[in-house]
């Protein structure tokens, strides 16, 4: 008989499997809370691969829109607007992609649709997938693209605010572009235009490989500044043997019948993985497909 398997090496976890990051997780709350209230700031998550980068982030996600409560802020409700970045991908593409995900994130609230009228015109625009820039005679330059993105953002909250406590915008895989992609001016850029415009409920959020933080600076050299910058570590030991008993409840829970695993093979599991949330994972999903 098959039998349901949890553990997702390679892959990004659930929040039900997620552990550890309290610390993090704390900080970030802050953030929002701050956002929440008119005083935006932002958020770089890095560290190695493996380390659980994108997990975090998806994590975030939950508690930004208020379907997992807060440690200390209870619940809030964000607009969450997410992207993820590739190697090719150059300054226009970034803009485009958030464009493009703004408006599929509006399009599938009928209730912020039809709040956000005034913003829409310029949302359609942009085909769902980002591939195209529509509505003009020429093809329009980086800066106008821009403009238009940060003035739809400003829009798309002032239309919206009784239903949103503000918008989160999160890039992932932020390291695989090339420094031409300039990524920190955008980031410079959008978020000093979003304050200039009198939009302080914006909070962006970044995630990559260390190496992020000087692809940055070699786009633009105090971008880095605008973000409070946090530096995930491999999980404690308890940590480590919390993910695998999440997972085997999860399991429990969905085969009908318990796998019971001994403390010494916790420890083995918890050891080899050096702390890192895939080899967790990786160890985990073999010793459960082995029993």
């Amino acid at each position: 008989m098959p039998k349901y398997n949890p553990f997702r090496p390679g892959s990004i976890v659930t929040p039900g499997m997620f552990s550890g990051r309290v610390e993090e997780l704390l900080a970030l709350e802050r953030i929002f809370f701050q956002t929440k209230n008119g005083n935006p700031q932002h958020f770089l998550i890095h560290g190695e691969r493996g380390i659980g980068k994108s997990s975090l982030l998806v994590c975030l996600q939950y508690i930004a829109r208020g379907e997992l409560e807060s440690y200390e802020c209870g619940n809030f409700k964000f607009l969450t607007v997410g992207v993820e970045l590739e190697p090719a991908n150059c300054y226009l593409d970034i803009i485009r992609k958030i464009g493009a995900e703004l408006q599929r994130v509006v399009y599938t609230h009928q209730r912020v649709k039809d709040v956000a009228k005034k913003a829409w015109d310029f949302l359609k625009g942009w085909e769902v997938m980002g591939v195209k820039y529509s509505g003009r005679d020429r093809i329009p330059q980086p800066h106008e693209l821009l403009d238009d993105l940060t003035y739809t953002v400003e829009q798309t909250f002032k239309e919206t605010k009784d239903e949103f406590d503000g918008i989160l915008i999160t890039i992932d895989e932020a390291d695989k572009p090339a420094a031409e992609a300039n990524l920190g001016e955008f980031v410079k850029i959008f978020t000093e235009r979003l304050m200039k415009r009198g939009c302080g409920n914006v909070c962006l959020g970044l995630a990559g490989i260390s190496g992020v933080l000087e692809t940055l600076r070699e786009s633009h050299e105090s971008s880095t500044r605008i973000f409070e910058i946090l530096t995930l570590e491999p999980l404690l030991p308890d940590e480590r043997v919390d993910v695998i008993r999440k997972g085997l409840e999860e399991a429990k829970m969905k085969n009908g019948f318990e796998v019971s695993i001994t403390p010494e093979a916790e420890q083995c599991i918890s050891m080899f993985s050096e702390g890192y949330p895939h080899f967790i994972q990786q160890f985990a999903y073999s010793v459960t497909e082995g029993t």
